[in-house]
């Protein structure tokens, strides 16, 4: 039998068409090169031009391989000389408006981030067969209106998804809203209040997200919700973007360019004159800096709550006083206790002299439950008969207590009572009455149709004392939120001082009588909101480089002389960060520096530096 031979043939180079149109067309380009961030121009094939439009996925030639493209405009050209042509019209659906390519660009300059950076997040990925279905042809935008900006606090006793309905109702009806939450349950929440709402959110089939998309962008009179994300929804005739719980972490996009849906729904506001409402309990920083300057207009609800406060005398959990207060209020109704971690204890020290238990390898010890051994957090080692290292000692203190404690020490000074506890990973779902002690961690708790009689919040001094700048506002939010689980002549208890001011704002449901004094500290040490901060994390053997670039750029005027350069400080491995902060009206030019700092990197071929622009904590 003769071997066999393997036959090489040529392929004849495809016949390019030809164009008698003399239109170039502009196209941000997926090409994954950070510096190479400006739109490319295109010639377009006679048997194409029927498919062009605004907002059409295209694919085009770039640097020898063909990449996806996101055609933005057609313009007159006077040559087509030395001009690729598109290769092929990936869909004639148009995904993108006009007004939708000018928020892409406005977040991309921004957040000094290639555009494709935001598209990704701004567009769902293409599904072939939900742009055969038969989609009308593009409706025309609405005109800009007026900008009119509010921030509606929730009022307690009362679910908050309920309210937000309510609102809906009240709104205009002829007119497209566009409503935005920080998580896939409080979607799931508001959904089964009105069915009739277009849902996007990361968490549906990728059809389902794809369909829901074209469905906002090719209709009328819609109200759609969604996560993050569905902030850049193109949506024809939007009249209000509203942004729930706008404080919340979970509305910070956390791939590159870092945006959040607050600050992004702010611009869009600007550009297309929407009404944009904040609605929640307690305004974040940023926000209640422009209702202290008159941007904002705060709609406040009068109320009052019965508020009650425990103090500590030795660390323990429920102090003794506590204890007849949610008996007496179980005879009315459950309870609702909030509990800041889960598990059962996150760290332990020595009874004896207080240093913190370690492992042979170093990393802390914990207890799973009251029954479980002690053992590692990273190594799994167990340490059945423990002893401090240090002193010897045999009794282990329990920190960082958790929800598995609470419900072991809760259940201990109230015998008979049942407890349950709902967390992250086994929530209890929302029902119309229960008995006992539910224990929830933030954002967790099950909503009653007729409330709790009393809300309890555990270990309340922890929650406002972090470190973390971040710390103050997110307790408050997080503090103030617990009301709408109220039912009405209910109590609310918290664990701490018996003087913090929180005490008394959440009493008279002010949360201005915080926020205020937040500002004032912050702006006498140029802290956010009243700088614009970037976060920078870099190798350390360029750190110096990089400081000594930003000095010298502040000497010749490239940079703000007010621009403070804070740190380094070490991260983990190699990395260490450089933490930047900028009064708000010279902060452009900072912006514009480290992009520009950027794209020279990129160009350099060396690796683009780790940034965050305004991120949601200086210190994590």
């Amino acid at each position: 039998m003769k071997p066999l031979r393997l036959k090489a043939e040529v392929a004849k180079r495809p016949t390019v068409a030809a164009t008698s149109q003399s239109v170039i067309a502009k196209v941000y380009v997926d090409n994954g090169v950070f510096h190479l961030n400006k739109p490319y121009d295109y010639s377009i094939h006679d048997s194409l031009f029927s498919e062009i439009s605004v907002g059409v996925r295209v694919q085009v030639p770039f640097n020898g391989r063909e990449v996806e493209g996101l055609l933005i405009e057609t313009v007159p050209a006077e040559s087509l000389a030395g001009l690729k042509p598109i290769s092929k019209v990936l869909s004639s659906v148009s995904v993108a408006s006009r007004r939708s390519l000018e928020l892409i660009e406005a977040i991309s300059g921004a957040w000094a981030a290639h555009p494709y950076d935001v598209i990704r997040s701004a567009i769902p990925p293409r599904v072939a067969s939900v742009d055969r279905e038969e989609w009308i042809a593009p409706i025309e935008e609405s005109k800009v209106g007026k900008l009119d900006r509010q921030y509606l606090q929730l009022p307690p006793y009362m679910n908050p998804y309920l309210a937000l309905a309510e609102l809906m109702g009240k709104l205009t009806e002829d007119k497209s809203i566009l409503v935005v939450f920080p998580d896939t349950k409080s979607i799931e929440r508001f959904a089964l209040l009105r069915p009739d709402a277009i849902v996007l959110d990361s968490s549906l089939e990728r059809s389902t997200r794809y369909r829901n998309f074209l469905r906002a962008k090719y209709s009328t009179k819609s109200l759609v919700v969604g996560s993050r994300s569905a902030i850049f929804a193109d949506i024809p005739d939007l009249n209000t973007v509203i942004i729930f719980d706008e404080g919340s972490e979970h509305l910070y996009e956390q791939r590159s360019p870092g945006w959040n849906a607050r600050d992004v729904g702010l611009i869009r506001a600007e550009i297309e004159g929407l009404h944009f409402i904040a609605i929640g309990y307690s305004p974040s920083a940023n926000l209640a800096l422009m209702i202290e300057e008159g941007e904002m207009k705060f709609r406040s609800t009068k109320s009052r709550i019965s508020v009650e406060s425990f103090q500590q005398e030795f660390q323990e959990l429920l102090p003794g006083r506590i204890i007849p207060s949610i008996r007496s209020a179980l005879r009315v109704g459950p309870v609702l206790v909030l509990a800041t971690r889960r598990g059962y204890s996150q760290a332990i020290s020595c009874s004896k002299c207080r240093n913190i238990a370690l492992c042979s390898c170093g990393a802390r010890l914990f207890q799973r439950s009251a029954a479980s051994t002690i053992e590692c957090a990273l190594c799994e080692k167990i340490y059945s008969d423990w002893s401090c290292s240090w002193c010897s000692g045999k009794t282990p203190y329990l920190l960082s207590r958790g929800t598995t404690r609470f419900a072991h020490e809760i259940g201990k000074a109230l015998p008979g009572v049942k407890v349950v506890l709902s967390e992250g990973d086994t929530p209890l779902a929302d029902t119309k009455s229960f008995e006992g002690v539910v224990i929830a961690t933030p954002g967790s708790a099950p909503y009653l149709s007729d409330g709790y009689a009393a809300v309890v919040v555990l270990d309340a001094e922890k929650l406002v004392t972090q470190s973390d700048l971040k710390a103050q506002e997110r307790a408050e939010q997080s503090i103030f939120s617990q009301a709408g689980f109220l039912r009405k002549d209910a109590k609310f208890f918290l664990v701490i001082s018996h003087n913090h001011p929180i005490v008394g704002a959440l009493s008279a449901w002010k949360p201005s009588l915080l926020s205020q004094r937040q500002l004032a500290d912050r702006k006498d040490v140029l802290l956010p909101p009243f700088a614009k901060s970037i976060s920078v994390d870099i190798s350390s053997t360029e750190t110096s480089i990089l400081i000594r670039g930003l000095e010298a750029a502040k000497s010749d005027g490239r940079l703000s002389s007010n621009t403070r350069i804070l740190g380094p400080t070490q991260l983990k491995g190699d990395l260490q960060r450089v933490l930047l902060l900028a009064p708000l009206d010279e902060s452009q030019l900072l912006v514009s520096l480290i992009h520009e700092y950027q794209r020279r990197r990129s160009a350099s071929r060396k690796t683009l530096l780790a940034m965050r622009i305004d991120p949601y904590s200086l210190t994590k």
